[in-house]
């Protein structure tokens, strides 16, 4: 019945594809050390279905973290920014509405908005083979004109590490800035369901670190043995 149910309907993988990639290749693994010639309980893996426009089901942003050189000069970094974003100082405002609206904490209080001006569109500029509408991600247009072109942080800095922190909490952020363990902390709008539904037809993946579903799954809710 369930079967039936889904067979013509399309299935996301909204969170979790490190398990499901883990999942079959110990599948492939098992199956090419026993060679079975029935359904074995290693061909099957735990999933939870939901409708992803259940307006219970909510993509909250991952904001950025970055560490600067000593060399660093933040009114030097705002008027280079300039060339791609209208730069507003904010008070201790942190954030605020827009697909290309980023905030930007320096600390002791002083934040920025820059919004990314409107006669750039990202899909024209932003190398790469990936589509026009993954290059329109808010997260990608961040990476490429804030920390890839003005802050020189490449790709193979972008993961966890001494250059980039990644936090789902802005009190989190704001806080690891004044107390000197990060020096920016960058604040992202939240992805759209749309966004991530055409990434997913157009065979690409969302960008790292640029999702988080709310609510979680308690883990070991449900126990599924493979032997």
């Amino acid at each position: 019945a369930v079967s039936a149910f889904f067979a013509g309907r399309r299935v996301y993988i909204a969170d979790g594809h490190h398990r499901f990639e883990t999942a079959l290749q110990y599948a492939r693994e098992r199956r090419a050390q026993e060679n079975p010639t029935t359904v074995e309980p290693y061909d099957f893996i735990l999933t939870l279905l939901v409708n992803i426009y259940d307006p219970g089901v909510v993509v909250l942003p991952t904001h950025r973290l970055v560490r600067v050189p000593p060399t660093f000069n933040l009114d030097a970094f705002l008027a280079a920014a300039g060339e791609f974003f209208t730069v507003t100082a904010k008070g201790d405002e942190v954030v605020s509405g827009g697909r290309y609206v980023f905030g930007l904490y320096t600390g002791g209080g002083r934040s920025y908005l820059l919004r990314l001006k409107e006669e750039l569109d990202p899909a024209e500029v932003v190398p790469g083979s990936e589509s026009a509408t993954w290059k329109r991600l808010a997260v990608t247009v961040l990476h490429y004109f804030v920390l890839n072109r003005l802050l020189g942080i490449g790709a193979a800095e972008s993961g966890p590490g001494d250059r980039i922190g990644y936090t789902h909490d802005a009190a989190a952020a704001r806080h690891l800035v004044d107390t000197g363990a990060w020096d920016l902390a960058f604040f992202l709008p939240s992805p759209t369901v749309a966004e991530l539904v055409a990434i997913a037809e157009a065979g690409e993946r969302m960008p790292q670190k640029s999702t988080y579903f709310y609510p979680k799954v308690p883990t070991g809710l449900v126990l599924y043995a493979f032997d």
